[in-house]
């Protein structure tokens, strides 16, 4: 078994195959997860660590579920995916990391890399944005294995626990948290560089107003998903609030693949307005919540 993060996989035929980051699902006889089959490409997929999770992404090949299709797909144990009409594969069990990495820019709090991309913004203060800024004077981004950093035209660099670097007078560290510790700085005092908040509530949409900026809008389920965990005001299981979304009583292999695709789409929603990430939390241990900072304003209209 893979002393890190893995994930075992089950094809038709009922052979499994344990995948570690960077591993292919394919054809190809040096994929990890070999699937003799036409329809499979050499490289057909690839997984992927992102922060906390464990992501499937197509390369060559489609990948699918309850047919719908997906470049980044999250995994979840018990989902089945389709690599062709017909031509599933099952994620039999996972195991994710215990221990996450952040960075700590100059004196501010170590901030966990939990987006694809971060890059470092300077004014009005430096800060860490999870998202890509092409002039930024630093990027850190995931790769299949890890991390990697640049630092303005200087060669990309690994990002491993205990590395440092210089941008001018200013020191970067890379520190490795623990989910509780990770899990304890989002809700700490992560404002600075972002204006607060005015969240509006309206059922089927949420307006999010900040100081010098255009309001963004968000709608749909997305929306709907916001207003449920403002009702409830604490850490709750995604079950509980994914059920107040379908009253339909889907089997929980869907309900979770329906939500997943609810979060992904909320946090990009939230990535396209500059809205911080953190706004909406899951605590990698199945519960999820909206954390508003001190000078954040509820309005609900609902």
């Amino acid at each position: 078994m893979h002393p890190g993060p893995w994930a075992r996989l089950r094809t038709e035929q009922g052979r499994s195959f344990t995948l570690a980051p960077g591993s292919l699902v394919g054809r190809a006889p040096t994929a990890a997860c070999r699937i003799e089959d036409p329809r499979v490409s050499e490289a057909h997929a690839m997984l992927s660590l992102r922060g906390r999770e464990l992501h499937l992404l197509a390369l060559r090949g489609s990948l699918r579920v309850d047919g719908v299709s997906e470049d980044d797909l999250p995994l979840v144990q018990g989902m089945r995916i389709e690599l062709a009409p017909g031509l599933g594969l099952d994620v039999e069990a996972l195991s994710l990391p215990e221990r996450v990495l952040g960075l700590r820019v100059g004196g501010q709090p170590v901030q966990e890399l939990s987006a694809p991309i971060h890059s470092l913004v300077l004014e009005p203060s430096a800060e860490l944005v999870p998202r890509f800024i092409e002039d930024a004077p630093m990027q850190a981004w995931s790769t299949s294995e890890g991390w990697s950093l640049r630092l303005g035209s200087e060669p990309v660099q690994r990002v491993r626990a205990g590395g440092s670097w210089r941008l001018g007078e200013l020191p970067i560290q890379a520190v490795e948290l623990s989910l509780e510790q990770a899990s304890a700085l989002s809700t700490q005092g992560r404002s600075h560089g972002y204006a607060p908040l005015r969240l509006i509530l309206r059922t089927t949409s949420v307006h999010l107003h900040r100081e010098g900026r255009a309001p963004a809008v968000i709608t749909g389920l997305s929306a709907q998903a916001i207003c449920e965990l403002a009702e409830m005001g604490v850490p709750a299981p995604w079950e509980a609030v994914a059920r107040q979304l379908w009253r339909d009583d889907p089997d929980r292999y869907t309900l979770r693949n329906r939500w997943d695709r609810v979060l992904r789409r909320l946090r990009a929603s939230l990535e396209q307005a500059g809205v911080r990430e953190d706004l909406v939390r899951a605590d990698g241990h199945g519960n999820i919540e909206l954390v508003l900072l001190p000078r954040d304003e509820l309005v609900d209209e609902t």
